[in-house]
């Protein structure tokens, strides 16, 4: 998880599941230490490499027009508005994404059959709602108590992608995340 979170800087946002771990197991104080230990090398490595990054790689992307820093400030000044922009670019592309959070072969030109789709979301979900299943009496108490978290992790995992494409590729103000 280390290695994938320094790979994305929006994915320091799972390394808060090493907290929530922490959390769950506080009776066992080594893991509680582990997880407390793995939690601090994984946000320290991500903004070490994310000040790297920004201070030293330079490598143009996205759209012709696009300026990240007056992007930046623009979010940073309108968190609402884009907030906004985040909920009108899933109204329009929601199949879009759900599709990309699958896959996609090539840039967009390439579909996996629908029957490949539905299988692998089915693959996806399925050890989620097992993982409660074995507390049959509690079943939706417990999920709906122990997923919030890691869903609000998650959530918040994506929408730091969301916010670094809208940054990085989307022109300025534009009203739709690219």
């Amino acid at each position: 998880m280390i290695t994938v979170i320094a790979a994305r800087t929006p994915y320091a946002a799972l390394s808060l599941f090493f907290l929530y771990f922490a959390y769950s197991f506080r009776d066992r104080p080594a893991i509680v230490v582990e997880c407390c230990v793995a939690f601090a090398v994984t946000w320290i490595g991500t903004i070490l490499w994310a000040l790297y990054v920004a201070l030293y790689v330079s490598v143009p992307f996205g759209l012709e027009g696009a300026n990240w820093g007056e992007q930046a400030r623009f979010v940073l000044q309108s968190p609402l508005e884009w907030l906004g922009i985040l909920a009108e670019s899933w109204r329009q592309r929601w199949d879009l994404y759900l599709i990309s959070f699958i896959g996609l072969v090539g840039h967009l030109d390439t579909k996996f059959r629908n029957i490949y789709l539905s299988l692998t979301g089915l693959t996806l979900a399925l050890p989620f709602f097992m993982s409660y299943w074995f507390e049959r009496r509690t079943f939706f108490r417990s999920m709906r108590e122990q997923a919030l978290v890691p869903g609000l992790i998650v959530l918040a995992t994506i929408a730091g992608i969301f916010l670094v494409l809208y940054i990085s590729w989307s022109l300025l103000k534009n009203p739709i995340i690219e």
